[in-house]
């Protein structure tokens, strides 16, 4: 497949939702349901299994926002080639997170929109983040942590790419330092935040 269709996905179902509200909540399973119905753009699982993607509360739920699936905390399936065909057919994502290059990529290949999440610790750890984001082709990437909004900038010097900072925020002036900085989106796990809004917020 086209990798450019997954762009085109991602820009359609994920990047159009967070153009109106750039939140990201992550949620459990447990508790998707309050994020789907707060004000956040698009939801992130961050806990769940595949029983509880096959559910009717699943398909509900991805009706009314787009929902995305963190692949690598995903319980029951290996995610090789035949996993994410069944994902990509029986449960319908707006698409996956991961830590795995590889996982992305695969994703991607057969249609599913895909966003990378990686960890800065350090210099040398940015420079091996712009060639892993270069290798894997993701159609986003997320930054952890989200409290070093100062790194956007510098990724901007290597990518076109929607940048999601995420990880650590825990307050509505951190959330604006990631937007004046110039971050796409956010992800947030604090239920509280998941109605932030960088248009009515002081920024």
């Amino acid at each position: 497949m086209n990798l450019n269709t997954t762009r085109h996905l991602f820009q359609q179902n994920i990047g159009s939702a967070l153009e109106r509200r750039p939140v990201i909540a992550a949620a459990s399973f447990e508790n998707a349901k309050d994020a789907v119905h707060s004000e956040a753009g698009a939801v992130l699982l961050m806990k769940c299994n595949v029983n509880q993607l096959m559910s009717d509360d699943f398909r509900t739920l991805s009706r009314e926002k787009p929902v995305l699936i963190h692949a690598d905390f995903l319980k029951g399936l290996d995610l090789e080639h035949e996993s994410l065909e069944f994902l990509k057919t029986h449960v319908a994502p707006a698409g996956l997170v991961s830590t795995k290059g590889k996982v992305v990529r695969a994703a991607r290949k057969i249609g599913i929109p895909a966003i990378l999440r990686v960890f800065l610790i350090d210099l040398t750890s940015f420079f091996r983040t712009v060639d892993g984001v270069h290798e894997s082709d993701p159609d986003a990437i997320e930054i952890m942590p989200g409290i070093a909004p100062q790194v956007v900038p510098r990724f901007r010097e290597y990518m076109s790419l929607p940048i999601i900072l995420g990880g650590m925020l825990t307050n509505e002036d951190e959330m604006a330092a990631a937007f004046r900085h110039g971050a796409n989106a956010v992800s947030v796990g604090a239920s509280r935040l998941w109605n932030y809004d960088p248009d009515t917020s002081h920024q």
